[in-house]
């Protein structure tokens, strides 16, 4: 469970970051192991935090393509189960892309 955790965060965290690079809304990727969180921003530069509405159309998205996220304020955040597949990981950046993509960034 241990290694399998290891390898899935590496690769959840890399997709997460991919995710920043392509889309202007993540101003922020952190996280640790399977514990990740997305800062999701208006102004990148200014670091000036989402509006509330914005994010709760993203989080519905997200849900929509089949994958629970919490959010907290301007953050969304991961915390799958030890136990992840790769195919597990592929679905909730899917899920991610998905709901970013929805706002046009």
């Amino acid at each position: 469970v241990n290694e399998n955790a290891a390898a899935r965060g590496v690769e959840l965290l890399a997709g997460c970051q991919a995710l920043m690079d392509k889309h202007e809304i993540v101003g922020d990727v952190r996280g640790q192991g399977l514990m990740i969180a997305l800062e999701l921003v208006s102004d990148r530069a200014a670091k000036t935090a989402i509006e509330k509405a914005v994010i709760g159309g993203i989080f519905e998205t997200i849900y929509e393509a089949g994958v629970m996220v919490r959010v907290s304020g301007p953050n969304i955040i991961l915390s799958p189960p030890l136990v992840i597949s790769a195919d597990d990981v592929t679905r909730i950046l899917s899920g991610l892309e998905a709901g970013l993509s929805s706002v046009g960034s």
